[in-house]
């Protein structure tokens, strides 16, 4: 009795556990998130060039428009993808020229 009982009880711990982490894993991910975008955003401000990010080569990275045809150029990225495709798959992208007045 008291071994099913505490084989139940430690089965609902370890649920809880389980669905505690995966909040605060997302909560990390949407914070790494915001991070980048505001670096993204940075950047865009200081060079007034567009910047994407997206995930590429296994990590999330920022890559300006200049830096992605670089990486199409030396085999990287498929010769075939444009920036309108890469707008599409990127989880964030800034406007092309830096307005104060609409930013």
């Amino acid at each position: 009795m008291l071994k099913k009982w505490l084989n139940e009880f430690l089965k609902e711990l370890s649920n809880d556990f389980k669905e505690s982490f995966s909040y605060i894993k997302k909560g990390l991910t949407i914070w790494r998130l915001r991070k980048i975008k505001r670096k993204a955003m940075r950047l865009h401000r200081k060079h007034n060039q567009q910047f994407f990010v997206l995930k590429i080569m296994g990590r999330v990275r920022i890559i300006s428009k200049q830096g992605f045809k670089n990486l199409r150029q030396h085999g990287k990225l498929p010769m075939a993808m444009t920036a309108t495709r890469l707008k599409q798959i990127s989880l964030f992208y800034t406007p092309a020229r830096y307005d104060k007045k609409r930013v």
